[in-house]
């Protein structure tokens, strides 16, 4: 059975002057309390028994369920005083059967695939998953630090910057970890859980690049009445990731492309690069270059190279709409060179409209592979020396760009 808790005991103070006679998870969108459309999302998400810890107005929100939702499967628990986000976990688990079950915030729509998750936490045996969102400008909220499998490493405190990962409000939190770990009857979870054992325990984040609102303060509560009720209808780019050597220019062995001249096209690339350019609004090139850290190459050579490539690209009607290269060395352990995703996520702050769930990566090496899973992107390996790949973890694979549109479309599909 899939469980979900719901955390909806907070006071709602910056809320208040707005909604000041309700809870803040029923503050009206649309004419309908934003609960309302949290409770039909996780149906979508196949819920079924739904445990709903409850303090501030609890009584409102149990009218509520009650007359609205008398045939969702659901349980209540009330906070006798406030306990924190953890004792309001603790005091709810008597309520929960399951092994695992996911935590969730009443004041977050965050439109993930819990399929997804539920898979990805299994396959690591991880104590807690974290559902993660790349935004831009993070700066109301902690953000992640997590290695390119998804493992935690750490959680950052607010600060500004231009880009990071957040802690999205949905999780999955193993049971028996959570009893084990439990610290009172009142403490927080994110400090004296989350922070107290995150290089202890086996923590995991999936990116999941979805449509997320938190209500909590008035600016982002004004923008849900208008985006909530039309979320399912936001238009949103496709975007498609391209390596360069090996997957639009063949490989020089034990050597790099230094000139122009040396720049030869992929068999088959140019006579299938309109129709590829068709399917997405935004093609990215994104390059490993250490040639230029090594001072083989220098980056007037690199211009030249790349101007030749996207010219003849504009030639035969196809498009790229910018290169991004990491010039770094192996050794320089930067954040850029893949399979770092520091070049993914550039991308994703300086095109807002960019989301990875709707976006294709197609590379020739396992660093490619390793890069797009780490923001869970669908990937293409492009294996044009018909190598044994079992090994690469890869959501399809094409020897040819022939066979490139159709896989590509049908991956397209998959993640509509």
């Amino acid at each position: 059975m899939r469980e979900c808790l719901i955390l909806a005991g907070g006071l709602g103070t910056r809320l208040a002057h707005l909604v000041p006679d309700l809870p803040k998870s029923l503050a009206p969108i649309d004419g309908k309390p934003f609960l309302n459309y949290l409770i039909h999302y996780l149906l979508e998400q196949k819920v079924e028994h739904f445990i709903f810890s409850l303090g501030h107005r609890h009584a409102q929100i149990t009218e509520f369920l009650q007359k609205n939702f008398s045939q969702l499967n659901f349980s209540i628990v009330i906070e006798p005083t406030p306990l924190g986000t953890g004792g309001a976990i603790v005091n709810s688990l008597d309520h929960i059967n399951s092994e695992d079950f996911f935590l969730i915030n009443a004041d977050t729509f965050y439109t993930i695939s819990f399929d997804q998750l539920e898979s990805f936490h299994m396959k690591n045996n991880a104590d807690i998953t974290f559902a993660i969102k790349p935004m831009i400008n993070p700066f109301r909220y902690g953000t992640i630090e997590c290695d390119i499998f998804g493992k935690v490493k750490h959680f950052q405190e607010k600060k500004m910057m231009d880009f990071g990962l957040i802690n999205g409000g949905i999780n999955i939190i193993n049971r028996k970890y959570f009893k084990e770990k439990k610290s009172g009857k009142v403490f927080s979870f994110e400090k004296e859980i989350l922070e107290a054992n995150v290089n202890k325990d086996r923590f995991y984040s999936l990116v999941q690049d979805s449509y997320f609102i938190d209500i909590g303060i008035p600016e982002d509560y004004n923008r849900g009445i208008i985006e909530i009720p039309v979320y399912k209808s936001e238009k949103i780019k496709k975007t498609l990731f391209l390596d360069r050597d090996g997957v639009i220019n063949n490989l020089i062995p034990n050597d790099y492309v230094k000139t122009p001249e040396e720049f030869i096209f992929t068999n088959g690339f140019l006579d299938n690069i309109e129709k590829i350019s068709n399917e997405f609004d935004y093609i990215f090139v994104v390059t490993n270059q250490q040639c230029i850290g090594k001072n083989i190459v220098s980056l007037e050579a690199l211009t030249k190279i790349h101007y030749k490539m996207t010219s003849t690209i504009r030639q035969y009607k196809g498009k790229i709409t910018k290169i991004y290269y990491c010039p770094h060395l192996i050794n320089d352990f930067c954040k850029c060179r893949k399979p770092e995703a520091g070049l993914l996520d550039q991308i994703r702050a300086e095109f807002p409209e960019v989301r990875f769930t709707h976006t294709i990566f197609i590379g020739d090496s396992e660093t490619d592979m390793q890069a797009a899973h780490s923001r869970n992107i669908k990937s293409i390996f492009f294996n044009h020396s018909n190598q044994t790949s079992s090994s690469i973890q890869k959501d399809a694979e094409i020897n040819n760009w022939d066979s490139a549109l159709t896989t590509i479309y049908n991956l397209s599909i998959n993640k509509a």
